[in-house]
């Protein structure tokens, strides 16, 4: 009886010291662990890898060892620059990377990013990126504007109810998705636009509901209200 005692002690004894390793903080700094240290942007997939973002390449944890994905040929379609500024992973486990200058996919088979493309080009500079609640994913950018992208072709197509009533060197940052599926876009000097996500229809507010016409960024409080 006494040794059965001693095993079940032990064992749970090593439990207990398992679970406090486990919840201690660690730090990560070396150029072996991480690419860079300087941090952007983390996310993590369906099946637990946490990703990390940074301004100089994308990793890969899988809870013991790192994987760094680097560009060092400039030719190459992946990353570019190596500048993460967003992660995001979708209703379907894919993780979306928007680099520096461009969109990209990471592919689970080949273990490699997959570029969009923006009509005749693959590099513009992405400022935001979100899904829908159709699973349509949607950029911002300040080069082309308001695009749709289609996952199965890894292109982007142009919203007019965004692009027709704005410029490009508007500078425009932010995107909210509120509880309606409606897409509020933040403008720094020409105001607020409204996109159905739906209908794809847009409304525009005018300077009047502004006083100085400038937005910053939106938000949505636990009762649906808009701030």
């Amino acid at each position: 009886m006494w040794a059965g005692l001693l095993r079940h002690f032990a064992a749970g004894l090593l439990m207990l010291l398992a679970t406090a390793a486990a919840a201690q903080p660690t730090r990560f700094y070396n150029q072996e662990q991480l690419s860079s240290n300087l941090i952007t942007s983390l996310a993590q997939d369906h099946e637990g890898y946490l990703w990390i973002g940074t301004e100089y390449g994308l990793n890969k944890f899988d809870g013991v060892r790192f994987t760094q994905y680097v560009t060092h040929n400039a030719e190459q379609e992946q990353l570019f620059d190596n500048i993460v500024r967003h992660l995001l992973v979708d209703g379907e486990g894919h993780l979306w990377v928007v680099g520096n200058r461009g969109l990209h996919r990471y592919n689970r088979d080949t273990d490699k990013l997959e570029t969009v493309r923006f009509g005749n080009r693959v590099t513009t500079n992405v400022n935001d990126l979100l899904q829908a609640p159709d699973g349509s994913l949607w950029v911002l950018s300040s080069q082309t504007g308001g695009l749709r992208v289609d996952p199965a072709s890894m292109t982007a197509t142009p919203i007019d109810a965004i692009n027709s009533r704005l410029d490009s060197a508007e500078g425009y940052d932010n995107m909210y998705l509120d509880s309606r599926g409606r897409l509020w876009i933040a403008y720094q000097s020409t105001g607020l636009m409204m996109v159905d996500t739906k209908s794809q229809r847009s409304h525009y507010f005018e300077e009047q509901l502004m006083p100085d016409n400038r937005a910053v960024d939106v938000m949505e409080d636990d009762r649906g209200r808009l701030l």
